[in-house]
């Protein structure tokens, strides 16, 4: 059984031949990839994601945490971060997915009251919580953010922001400079 394997039209991809040896994505989507349906499930649930999307949202991610919040808590925004001894872990992780066992992924949740720190498996990505690890005072400031990685401080320890959720942070502070 084969599943087609779907990427952005121009990435890149470090198979085939073409220009540098790479075949673009659109050469790639057109050939089949031996996935079973059942890898290709469990990968897909493994990170996070609903069939049919790439990546966790903002909104998933509220959804998976209000189960662990309070009774009555809104989830306002919600973003994933990681933390780990050196930036260049991430780097290293990327590139031969050894330095997973030292990366920590959170999901970070802001209500109206409260920011929650949620703790995420490492498969997940930190798009599936398991348990609220802190609560911090709503006032807290948490950006801001720029940049392909933003970098924010919680509970003491530097996190990374990819880029695709910094608007979450930088609206979750904008709501905190109105508000005081």
């Amino acid at each position: 059984m084969y599943t087609t394997l779907k990427l952005p039209q121009n990435t890149p991809c470090r198979i085939g031949r073409g220009p540098a040896g790479r075949t673009t994505a659109a050469a790639w989507n057109n050939r089949c990839w031996p996935l079973g349906e059942v890898v290709h499930d469990f990968l897909t649930a493994a990170y996070g994601c609903r069939k049919g999307t790439e990546v966790a949202s903002p909104e998933g991610l509220a959804e998976r945490a209000a189960p662990l919040l309070p009774p009555g808590s809104e989830v306002r925004h919600a973003f994933i971060c990681q933390t780990a001894p050196h930036f260049g872990f991430f780097v290293v992780n990327w590139a031969t997915g050894l330095a997973m066992p030292w990366i920590k992924y959170r999901c970070v949740t802001v209500t109206d009251d409260a920011i929650y720190v949620l703790d995420s498996p490492r498969l997940s990505g930190g798009a599936r919580p398991t348990s609220v690890i802190a609560a911090l005072p709503r006032r807290t400031q948490l950006g801001p953010v720029s940049g392909r990685w933003g970098e924010i401080m919680l509970l003491g320890k530097r996190h990374w922001v990819k880029k695709r959720f910094q608007g979450e942070v930088n609206a979750a502070d904008a709501e905190v400079d109105l508000a005081g």
